[in-house]
């Protein structure tokens, strides 16, 4: 066999193929023995071939070799170099549309490469969905840390907030918290004592004789006063030589106790027998004075615009239970004695004094 590439005429035969010794063409040996052929050997090997598939496949080599040859002669190329028999009997296989069963593999490749592709395509989908959640979900994430720290906030402050609306509560309703300005209760309560009035006291009782009442100034009510109730309504209180004598409903006169009062002390001074009138009782004025049913004196003219109601045919009704107070300290102590307002009003009485909490705590009676 001839180089048609250059003429030379020894060729070299390397297994099932011819190469040139001067330009190093190619060509396939289709004078080899097919029985001898190695490419046929491995061919049977790797697919276990019968004999009428060789043979179709020799014949379809056959067909094939020369146009082969011309075209590595025409182009000038050669079979990549270490490529092995099997290789270049696979190449020309492929162009023969003989085998059905080859045919079906390469119809069979691009519906699976359709699968994979499809499947590739699915986990792409399920991958951006799943990135498309994560979204939401880091929004979401967000959005319940920001609920999370108002909900410490609130956590934080809701205690103290219902601490102070409860002792507004206490404070308003419950109980009256007062400091002691000066001594005229002494020795009971000191000067810049610490005390507390229950406000529930008298919601269904009235103040009884030696309660130590806290109330509002009568002459000027913007000022809260801390006294001991010593006079109730319809008693006559006279003092003579600091004595505190009672006069009750039933005309019996005695002596107040004056075991709470300041034992540094004698108590001195005399005032003249002064009446509390009771709620509903007739209150008439001669101009200065102003005097009770029974003709005791009650107060000045004062008394008719803070404790009466004026009726449409010109008398006074007394309108409130009124209260004789006096301090422990009776020597110093500006009260009932000396007010121009002498009463205190149950109305304007804020509670009853129940302890002082400091400097030491103390039950008051």
């Amino acid at each position: 066999m001839i180089c048609k590439k250059c003429g030379c005429d020894a060729l070299i035969a390397e297994g099932d193929w011819l190469r040139c010794p001067q330009c190093g063409a190619e060509y396939f040996n289709t004078g080899i023995d097919p029985e001898n052929s190695v490419t046929k050997k491995i061919d049977m090997l790797d697919n276990g071939d019968s004999a009428e598939r060789s043979e179709q496949r020799e014949q379809v080599t056959a067909q094939t070799a020369e146009p082969k040859q011309q075209e590595y002669a025409e182009t000038d190329e050669k079979p990549v170099a270490g490529k092995d028999d099997t290789a270049a009997f696979s190449e020309s296989a492929e162009d023969a549309p003989v085998d059905e069963a080859q045919d079906t593999v390469e119809e069979a490749e691009p519906e699976a490469e359709e699968t994979q592709a499809e499947q590739t395509a699915e986990s792409n989908g399920i991958a951006q969905m799943e990135k498309n959640t994560d979204v939401p979900e880091n929004r979401q994430n967000k959005q319940e840390k920001k609920p999370g720290k108002l909900k410490e906030i609130i956590d934080f402050l809701l205690p103290i907030i219902i601490a102070v609306v409860v002792a507004l509560l206490l404070k308003n309703f419950v109980f009256a918290n007062a400091v002691v300005p000066t001594g005229s209760m002494i020795a009971t309560i000191n000067e810049y004592d610490r005390i507390i009035a229950s406000r529930l006291a008298y919601l269904s009782d009235t103040p009884e004789r030696y309660d130590i009442i806290m109330f509002s100034y009568p002459d000027d009510e913007s000022q809260p006063f801390v006294k001991r109730v010593i006079g109730t309504p319809g008693d006559t209180v006279s003092i003579t030589n600091g004595v505190v004598y009672i006069t009750d409903k039933n005309g019996t006169m005695y002596q107040t106790d004056d075991s709470f009062v300041n034992p540094e002390e004698t108590p001195s001074g005399d005032f003249d027998p002064l009446y509390i009138p009771e709620k509903g009782e007739t209150i008439t004025t001669d101009g200065e004075f102003c005097y009770a049913e029974n003709g005791m004196q009650v107060g000045t003219t004062q008394f008719l615009g803070k404790y009466c109601e004026t009726g449409s045919d010109g008398t006074y009704t007394v309108k409130e239970n009124l209260y004789f107070v006096m301090g422990d300290n009776r020597n110093n102590s500006h009260d009932s004695r000396a007010w121009n307002n002498k009463f205190v009003a149950q109305n304007k009485i804020m509670g009853k004094v129940l302890f002082r909490y400091y400097p030491g705590f103390e039950i008051l009676k």
